[in-house]
This record gives C-alpha cells, sequence and structure tokens, in this order.
C-alpha cells in the first residue's frame, strides 16, 4: 500500500501539566507507530493548546510527503479525569476547545492505566496481574488489575511520603487477597519516577505497612516510559477499529512486531454529559461509525456557508479529502503539509468513482457485520446436589486405587522456607549500680568469731549489704572494748537508697545487735537505678506467631505450584514444623528491638484429582436422575482428619457433586443465531433447570445492527451452575 493511501491517526495524550503527542496507522492488524513526540508542559487551558498544536508539530516532523495527513484522534487521560466511564464535564471541555482550534477529529478516548494494561497484554502475550501507579504534582492514580480485569482506581491526594500515599490507595480496595508484587510507574514526563520506584522498593511490604495488605512476594517496580504510554495509546485506540495482533515502531532501525494474544479489545469508550456538554458536540462519534457519517453528511457539507463549515469537524474532515475548504482548515495548515488536490480527470467521471465507492463500503460494512462479529452465550442453571461421605485411606505405599475398599494411592512433598521478622520490645527492666563502702565490724562478746563472705548486714529500714571477703573478729577486751574489724562491703540490691552516711548502724547475721553489730565507717556511695525498655515473653511469642504465619502463607504457595495440575492438595493434611528460630535476644534483656530468622518444613499430601473424581462418579452411580449429566468440575471434596501412621493418611472424605441439566450446545447455536438478544433470551428460558442467561457480543452494534452473529462458528456455549 503506498503512502497515499495510507490512513494515518492522532494518539494524543492529555496529563495534568504535560502532554505528549503520536502518529500512528492500522496495518494487516499491526499497529505501526510512525513518530512520538516529547512530553511538553502546559498550566492554563490557553497553554494546553498551545502545548498541543506543538506536540502535534514535533510528532508529525518527519512525516511522509505524498501521505494524507492525520485526523482522527484518540485521547489518552488520566484516571482523575473521569468519573462513571465518561470524562468529567470541565476536562470535555478543554477537549472541545483543543479540536475546535486546531481542527482535530475526535475518535474516542482511553485511560492511561487501561490502556497500559493493553499494551503489556500485546507486549507479554498474558493479561497484566499488578498495580499500575499514575504520579501527578497533586494526585497519584493507583489502578489494580487480576487477570487484566480491571479492579478498580482510586485517587489518593499526593502528601511528602509516596510510599504513603501508595499504602493508602491500596488499603481502600480492601479486597481481602494478596496484592499483586508488580508495580508499573508512570507520570508526565518521566522525571522522578527513578526515585520513586527506590522508595517503593525499599519500604517494608511484607511487615511494616498497613495491616490489610498482604503480599506474596515484595513488589517489583517497571518504569513505564513515556514513549512506551504513546505506543500504549495508539495500540488501544486501534484495538476499537479491528483485532490487533501486533505493534510496531516503524521509526526505528530494529523495528520488531510484538505479537499480541487473541483476546478481545476493550468495551470502546463513549463521551457524554448530561449538564449540556455532550460528547457529540466535542465531536466524538456515539453509536456509529465516523467514516458512515461523514459520508451521510457529504452533500450537506458542500452547501454550507465557510463559517458554519469551520464549526463542523466531521464536515471539514471530507471537505479538506478533497481540497476544496482546505483554505477554511485553522492551525494545521501552518504544519507545511502538501495540499490535497483532486486527481486530473474527466467531470463526468467523478460521480460514477463515488457510486463505485459507495457501493464497495456498502459491501465491506455488510462483510464486517457478517464476519466479524462474536457471541459468547452463558447459560446458568439451577442444579440438582448429591452428597455422599465415605472413610478414605490415602495410601503412599499404593501404585494403584481400589474403589471397593477405598483406597487411593497418595504422595507427600515438602518444601523449605525461610524468613525473618522484627518488633519493637514492649518490656520493662530495672537496671542500675549496687552501692560500695566500708564497716568495721564490733564483737562484743568473749571469744572470737569468723563471719562468712556473704554475711548479711542490716542497716536501716531493713536495707541488705554483704560483706566481701571473710572476717575473724577478735573477743572483747571488755564491756568498753570490744573486738573489731573493718571490712569491705556492698549493697545487695541496685538503688540510691542504699547509699549510707558514715555512722549508721547496722546487724550482723544472726547475731543479737548487743553482742555483735557493724557501723559504716567510710560512706556507701555509687548506688542507682533506672529503668529500661526490655525483650519481653509476649515479644517474643508475637514475633514468632507473625514470622510463622508470613512463612506458612509463602509454604504453602510454593506447595501448590510444586504439586502441580491434576492433583488435589488435601489441605487438612498439610504439617508444618519450624527447624530453626533464632532470637537476637531472650527475655528479660535490655533492648529497643527484636528479631527472629526462622526456617520451616512445610509437608503436604497429593492426590490424583482424576482419581477422587472417579471415586464419587462410583458412589453416585445411578443417583444420576435422567435429563441431569455429572460433569468431572462439579464435584467438591471435604475432607476430616482422622489419623495417620506408617504412610497411610485416614480421612472422613464428604463428596458433593452438582448435576446440571443436560444442554446440546449445537441445538442451542443453531437456536440463538442471527437473533437479537431478547428473543435468544426468550429461548433459553425453555431449557430445562434455566436460572438466567448472559449474552455478550463482541464488537457491540448499535440497534438493530447488534445481534448474535449468524455464523455458528462464532457463538460459543457455556452452561454453569447457578450459585
Amino acid at each position: 500500500m503506498s503512502e497515499s493511501e495510507k490512513e494515518y491517526y492522532w494518539s494524543l495524550i492529555i496529563e495534568p501539566g504535560w502532554v505528549q503527542a503520536g502518529v500512528w496507522s492500522l496495518e494487516d492488524e499491526v499497529v505501526r507507530v510512525m513518530s512520538t513526540s516529547n512530553a511538553l508542559a502546559w498550566e492554563t487551558e490557553e497553554n494546553l493548546v498551545e502545548a498541543v498544536d506543538a506536540a502535534l508539530s514535533s510528532a508529525i516532523t518527519d512525516f511522509p510527503v505524498d501521505a494524507k495527513e492525520p485526523q482522527k484522534t484518540v485521547f489518552g487521560v488520566p484516571p482523575s479525569w473521569v468519573s462513571e466511564g465518561q470524562i468529567e464535564k470541565k476536562y470535555l471541555g478543554y477537549l472541545k476547545e483543543i479540536c475546535s482550534r486546531l481542527s482535530l477529529s475526535p475518535g474516542g478516548f482511553v485511560v492511561l492505566p487501561e490502556a497500559i494494561a493493553h499494551s503489556i497484554k500485546i507486549n507479554e502475550g498474558s493479561p497484566l496481574t499488578g498495580v499500575v501507579i499514575g504520579l501527578g504534582e497533586s494526585v497519584i492514580d493507583v489502578t489494580l488489575f487480576r487477570l487484566g480485569n480491571l479492579v478498580g482506581t482510586v485517587n489518593v491526594g499526593r502528601s511528602v511520603s509516596v510510599v504513603d500515599d501508595v499504602v493508602e490507595g491500596l488499603t481502600r480496595f480492601n479486597t481481602g487477597e494478596h496484592i499483586p508484587s508488580r508495580f508499573l510507574l508512570y507520570d508526565g514526563k518521566e522525571g522522578e519516577l527513578e526515585e520513586i520506584g527506590q522508595q517503593l522498593l525499599l519500604a517494608d511490604w511484607q511487615s511494616g505497612l498497613g495491616q490489610n495488605l498482604k503480599f506474596l512476594h515484595e513488589p517489583k517496580m517497571e518504569i513505564i516510559k513515556v514513549q512506551e504510554k504513546v505506543v500504549a495509546v495508539c495500540a488501544a485506540g486501534a484495538s476499537e477499529m479491528g483485532e490487533v495482533k501486533g505493534v510496531s515502531m516503524t521509526n526505528e532501525k530494529n523495528s520488531s512486531v510484538l505479537t499480541a494474544s487473541e483476546d478481545e479489545a476493550e468495551e470502546p469508550n463513549v463521551v457524554s454529559d448530561d449538564e449540556g456538554l455532550s460528547a457529540e458536540e466535542v465531536g466524538f462519534v456515539v453509536g456509529g461509525d465516523v467514516e458512515q457519517i461523514e459520508k451521510g453528511d457529504q452533500n450537506n457539507e458542500m452547501e454550507m456557508p465557510e463559517g458554519e463549515a469551520k464549526k463542523s469537524r466531521i464536515n471539514l474532515r471530507f471537505a479538506k479529502s478533497i481540497g476544496f475548504w482546505k483554505k477554511l482548515i485553522p492551525g494545521r495548515a501552518s504544519r507545511g503539509l502538501p495540499k490535497m488536490r483532486l486527481p486530473g480527470m474527466a467531470r463526468g467521471k467523478v460521480p460514477m468513482l463515488i457510486a463505485g465507492g459507495a457501493i464497495l463500503l456498502v459491501v465491506m460494512l455488510v462483510g464486517a457485520w457478517w464476519y466479524l462479529p462474536r457471541a459468547t452465550v452463558t447459560i446458568f442453571v439451577s442444579p440438582k446436589q448429591l452428597t455422599e461421605s465415605v472413610f478414605v485411606s490415602f495410601d503412599e505405599g499404593v501404585g494403584s486405587p481400589d474403589f471397593e475398599s477405598f483406597v487411593l494411592p497418595a504422595e507427600t512433598i515438602s518444601v523449605s522456607v525461610s524468613g525473618s521478622g522484627s518488633r519493637s520490645a514492649t518490656g520493662s527492666r530495672l537496671v542500675g549500680e549496687k552501692a560500695k563502702g566500708e564497716v568495721t565490724i564490733r564483737n562484743g562478746t568473749s571469744s572470737e568469731i569468723k563471719l562468712s563472705s556473704d554475711v548479711v548486714m542490716v542497716g536501716p529500714n531493713d536495707l541488705e549489704f554483704v560483706a566481701l571477703e571473710e572476717a575473724t573478729v577478735g573477743a572483747a577486751v571488755s564491756p568498753s572494748s570490744p573486738g573489731t574489724l573493718t571490712v569491705a562491703a556492698t549493697a545487695r540490691d541496685i538503688g540510691d537508697e542504699y547509699n549510707l552516711a558514715k555512722g549508721e548502724a547496722m546487724e550482723v547475721g544472726n547475731y543479737p545487735k548487743s553482742e555483735v553489730d557493724a557501723v559504716v565507717e567510710t560512706d556507701f556511695t555509687g548506688g542507682d537505678s533506672r529503668e529500661t525498655v526490655a525483650i519481653s515473653e509476649s515479644d517474643l511469642t508475637k514475633l514468632e506467631d507473625e514470622v510463622t504465619e508470613k512463612l506458612s502463607s509463602e509454604g504453602e504457595a510454593e506447595l501448590t505450584a510444586k504439586a502441580g495440575s491434576g492433583v488435589e492438595m488435601v489441605q487438612e493434611a498439610i504439617r508444618k514444623e519450624v527447624t530453626k528460630r533464632d532470637f537476637s535476644g531472650e527475655a528479660g534483656d535490655e533492648a529497643n528491638s527484636v528479631s527472629l530468622e526462622l526456617t520451616m518444613d512445610v509437608v503436604g499430601l497429593v492426590v490424583s484429582r482424576d482419581l477422587l473424581v472417579s471415586l464419587a462418579k462410583n458412589m453416585f452411580g445411578d443417583q444420576v436422575p435422567e435429563g441431569f449429566t455429572l460433569l468431572d468440575g462439579q464435584i467438591n471434596t471435604d475432607f476430616v482428619f482422622e489419623g495417620e501412621g506408617d504412610g497411610i493418611w485416614d480421612f472422613d472424605v464428604t463428596f458433593e457433586a452438582n448435576l446440571l441439566p443436560e444442554v446440546n450446545p449445537d441445538e442451542v447455536i443453531s437456536k440463538v443465531a442471527g437473533k437479537y438478544p431478547p428473543r435468544a433470551q426468550e429461548y433459553l428460558m425453555t431449557i430445562p433447570g434455566f436460572s438466567r442467561a448472559e449474552i455478550k457480543v463482541k464488537p457491540q452494534l448499535p440497534g438493530k445492527l447488534g445481534i448474535i452473529p449468524w455464523l455458528t462458528k462464532h457463538i460459543e456455549i457455556e452452561v454453569v451452575a447457578d450459585k
């Protein structure tokens, strides 16, 4: 296809403070991004129009001389601009001003996190499970995806701590599930992303941030570059036009095509407003195709005065294509693009070509209406339930099942997990020094006495002191001249109350004070005490519980991954044993915090899912009534542990089967093909056990065009139990 035959499109990203543009085309189901601009700053609405004009001029610098100038525009906007699936009135006015002053043709919008998730799916071939974080100057947008499905978006006012802001945003989801450990960061110009990514990476996500956040792994940070963001919006816009299998950058030397998965594109965004400013006023096409509207309004446009033509972007698009109204298009003509001229041909051939083109367009539209739509019909039916309980032995030593004896082969698998944690100490401890001094022991008896080094001397207020050495005190010479000996002594406990002055009297051991006593010879000094933070038994118990719970979750997850598919993990048989427990301190130790390193072995029992299903089918046997069928996926099991020994695990197993009415998918397809969804619902209600149905047709066409496809191979039937 020559450059003159290709149709190019704009992608325009508008974020608080920054704008960026790109030029792209859709060729053979591949989005080819020709060029992108740098991010340009804006502050006021007037600056915004100027910045957009500069971004468009930058993006189209290397535009092919013989190519058609882009007109249709896909807008990428932040989540804070969108409310209940629609752009808020204030920002819709921004887009109207841009389109009016720069002669742009709005084709739709996409929210930036959803465009990024769609681009990840194309790039990696699998849907995104992660958190997309948009960093604005005053607001942070936190968007959560699970398996490509949008869980929701919250807007958090930005504070001095980005980590706290992200925690607040994630906490608001309150899903009770583990938060994905993949974080994708973007902003208007990529200026601060590396620094913020490091802050988020160093945060203590496993234990230190919020009681309601659970992570299987420490989050990993990925930076979405500004060019990747533009490419994402281009790919999202192309997905609204048809199937997209890849994206390539045609302005790069080593261009590569990224293969997309075969899932359907996102639902198109349509803007409307109930307060007077509608999507149609801005120029977004609601309930129809832009090309059809342009063709249908052709005759009216050619009769418009010049003033009216300037006001209508749809009319200007058609007029510009034939070159007649070129002089009326403001703004874009200044970019130096070649003017479009009508090829030299006889005037009489023009109506014939137009008629032939119109017929070809109709044929193409009818063909697309016939071949492109696909439908999924999900039929929810009310199941009949069968329940049986039986005593089953799972034996690690047998290789084949014995259904009659209810013995099934099983296998134990194990993993070892290690981790650590810490918490602040909450206990207290009294520490200090003992008072020291000298005492003179006086012996008033008629015989020598010997005192051990640990003899207790009791002073005022029953304060106890001990000698630091053995003492032998001679007998008294006379009642007025007792035997004496001076020895060093110390208080039995810490505290300043043991600081005694010289001359204080003490009792010695069990001797009557009238016979033997002691007198403070030199002042007792140095005694003091203070209360400090220490590790308590409660601290150790709580810390071990926290680390054990975390490792238990990790161990069970690793155990499930190791077991693989086709088996069932018997949760009631999981055993956990701590093989290493290393605290940084003991109860009573003076410390501000305590840490723990723990290693745990997790052992689980797995049994073949097919064997469990076969056992259940043998039990239910002829209990299945006519007109119902027992599907493998509709059998649930519940285990109650009874005992274990010598590699044999005994359980009381309850099997619950949901019997679904028999539905012939081919017959249903033949009945609903070509019908409007409400008419198809009338037929589906006649199916035995019918509860409700969901019919999804993609792409969604307006009015009478929105029927279930005629082609039966484009219709998928699903029958599920209604819960």
